[in-house]
């Protein structure tokens, strides 16, 4: 007698085990993240009051994008009127538009934007020319999605006719969620074992 392949009844093993291995897999919670960093480099950059550049564009990341943390090194090259500071510095995290509710995050800044979450720099709390700012701030516990959001970078300090020229550079990380790998591995092998072991047994009655 040769071997014709799976009885019916084996198949339909085969078929519960992958279908409770998805709704299990889709059901817990995922436990591996992929951190992606995005910087940007500036040079010579001036920025007068409440002046900010868009640097993430809202939908340019990944639609479960969320802040890990931000970070600034940069130097104050000179200012207007000497109210700038380095640490004024700022990075902004809000919806469309700018200043339109407060915003989610602001990083840096004489001036409050209202913005739900805010903190300072460590450093640069001076306005003479050729002080740094360089600070890195952990804001994983704020829970700030920034796929629907955008990114923007600036002087947080409101003063009327004041600027402040910097070179430098911000950074962000954040992080997404992925598949857990070993999981699926686990999964995937499990079912390869389970349908050699029903090939073999079939054999064997053959």
């Amino acid at each position: 007698m040769v071997f014709q392949g799976f009885a019916m009844r084996d198949i339909l093993r085969i078929q519960v085990i992958i279908a409770t291995a998805l709704f299990a897999m889709n059901s817990c919670s995922t436990t591996y993240a992929d951190i992606v960093t995005k910087s940007l480099s500036f040079s010579n950059q001036t920025l007068t009051e409440f002046q900010f550049i868009p640097w993430l564009v809202e939908g340019s990341l990944e639609s479960d994008a969320r802040l890990l943390t931000v970070s600034v090194n940069a130097t104050l090259l000179a200012t207007a009127l000497n109210d700038t500071f380095a640490n004024d510095l700022t990075i902004y995290v809000d919806r469309l538009p700018l200043f339109g509710s407060g915003g989610r995050l602001q990083v840096g800044g004489t001036s409050n934007l209202q913005a739900a979450n805010r903190l300072a720099w460590a450093n640069g709390a001076n306005q003479t020319a050729g002080t740094t700012v360089i600070d890195s701030k952990d804001v994983s516990s704020f829970n700030i999605s920034i796929a629907d959001a955008q990114v923007w970078y600036g002087n947080g300090f409101g003063g009327t006719g004041n600027s402040g020229t910097f070179t430098g550079t911000v950074s962000l990380t954040y992080f997404t969620a992925v598949p857990e790998p070993a999981s699926i591995a686990l999964v995937c092998i499990g079912i390869a074992c389970l349908a050699v072991r029903l090939r073999s047994r079939k054999i064997q009655i053959a």
